[in-house]
């Protein structure tokens, strides 16, 4: 996402130690238009509405589709029988079932776990097609796929109870009196 690539400049700036705040090495004007793409892109909380909105409107069928397409980036790598090809496959088996959980789950918990879901789906994906382009021979390329699938959990969390939001509301919005 966006927000990855500031991120990812400022730790290259960072890199360079004081010659990477130098406007000659190039890389302040990168760590400008980096930090202006998650504006572009939109705010990930709207796009992760509109996930939501998406599913709704597609059903619940696109949980299978999405499994499907895991399934099969994944069986292309030569280490399809990985922990991490087995924790890429579980993820996408509980995305799909998490879609069906958030169809009949009431609007504020779905909207409340809407960009969790929608940044594991995108985490998923992209462990899919690390692996789907390891090829075994690039012990580097494996070691990437290893670290990008252990960064952050791929599956979604649970959902929170109506319950557990609420309190979660009272405290963000100063309602809890001791």
């Amino acid at each position: 996402t966006a927000k990855q690539a500031v991120a990812c400049v400022s730790e290259g700036l960072e890199a360079f130690g004081a010659a990477g705040f130098l406007e000659d090495t190039g890389l302040p004007a990168a760590l400008r238009d980096a930090q202006v793409m998650p504006i572009w892109e939109g705010t990930t909380n709207v796009l992760s509405l509109d996930v939501l909105r998406c599913i709704a409107k597609q059903g619940t069928g696109v949980g299978k589709t999405f499994r499907s397409a895991v399934q099969n980036l994944v069986s292309t790598s030569a280490n399809s029988k990985s922990r991490d090809a087995a924790a890429t496959l579980g993820a996408a088996s509980a995305i799909e079932g998490r879609i069906f959980a958030l169809a009949s789950a009431p609007l504020d918990v779905s909207q409340a776990q809407a960009r969790e879901f929608s940044y594991s789906i995108a985490r998923t994906y992209i462990a899919a097609l690390f692996l789907s382009l390891d090829d075994g021979k690039d012990q580097g390329w494996t070691h990437s796929t290893h670290m990008w699938c252990t960064a952050a959990p791929l599956a979604p969390p649970d959902l929170p109870s109506t319950d557990t939001l609420s309190l979660n509301e009272a405290i963000a919005m100063g309602h809890l009196r001791a």
